[in-house]
């Protein structure tokens, strides 16, 4: 029988059912983040709007990707583990 996820605690104050809509500020930081990043650390457009998205709304990005976006020196980011 195959266990389910395990989730990781939420902070309270970063609400987990909360969205937030691609904003043209999001959009342009996006596309800002692409230029700058895209030849040297392979930045594309999905990890783009996903970093934008955090910067814009001054979020910290939790994720376990850290090599995807550790190059954005003003985003802060929470490294964690994947769990089985």
């Amino acid at each position: 029988m195959a266990s389910s996820p395990q989730r990781w605690p939420a902070r309270p104050e970063v609400p987990l059912d909360e969205t937030n809509a691609v904003t043209e500020s999001i959009g342009n930081r996006a596309a800002q983040l692409v230029e700058s990043y895209a030849l040297s650390h392979g930045m594309r457009a999905g990890d783009a709007l996903i970093a934008a998205t955090a910067l814009e709304h001054n979020l910290p990005l939790c994720t376990a990707n850290v090599r995807h976006y550790r190059q954005i020196p003003s985003l802060a980011i929470i490294d964690f583990p994947v769990l089985s």
